[in-house]
């Protein structure tokens, strides 16, 4: 089979249900990290000595309502995600800086990018409008950044946690999985990591 257009998975309704579990296990596991400091509280001020529930309470509230605002703005920011179409433009890498003399590299694109701790691998893509977006693969996962080679087309779908699918896959053995984005063979039907359907 020739992989030379973007899947029509996407648009099943066993892609969409498994989706849509992925956004209710993110929506459990925020509740719990917001509840978390207030049961943590709770439990210090029974157990400990040295500081009652009184006092530990507004503690674990306050750090439960810092939780609050940043998972809502979270949601809020990959709510108002829409799905685009692009060209890869451009690759670099940014190598290693000293921390003591970085203030901060800036991509080609001006964005500053933090170089103290491991270089720095991106992927600049132009999608219809000419904005661009740019992709960073991380110290561990080199197998993105080789993946994606300028004039490659792809399309960003919200919703994934690795929501970059290329549209010309058949000069590829191996494609990402756009639900746990490790590295898996173009011939798989589901990823061997996190059994979900590869969208190939």
């Amino acid at each position: 089979m020739e992989y030379t257009d973007y899947s029509r998975l996407t648009e099943t309704e066993q892609v969409k249900e498994a989706l849509a579990k992925v956004r209710k296990t993110s929506r459990t596991w925020g509740v719990i990290i917001v509840l978390l400091p207030i049961v943590i509280a709770f439990c210090v001020g029974i157990f400990s000595k040295g500081i009652t529930v009184a006092k530990a309470l507004p503690i674990g509230l306050g750090v439960s309502v810092i939780f609050l605002i940043f998972n809502l703005v979270n949601w809020v920011k990959e709510s108002a995600k829409k799905p685009w179409k692009g060209v890869v433009v451009d690759k670099e890498i940014l190598p290693v800086t000293n921390r003591e003399n970085s203030s901060g590299t800036r991509d080609k694109y001006g964005k500053k990018r933090d170089t103290t701790r491991h270089e720095v691998r991106l992927v600049h893509v132009r999608d219809e409008e000419g904005k661009i977006h740019t992709i960073e693969a991380g110290v561990l996962s080199g197998y993105v950044y080789d993946y994606f080679n300028v004039g490659d087309q792809l399309r960003f779908v919200p919703g994934f946690p690795f929501p970059y699918e290329k549209r010309d896959k058949s000069q590829d053995t191996y494609t990402i999985c756009m639900w746990c984005s490790r590295k898996v063979d173009l011939s798989e039907e589901t990823c061997p990591r996190c059994h979900k359907p590869v969208i190939k």
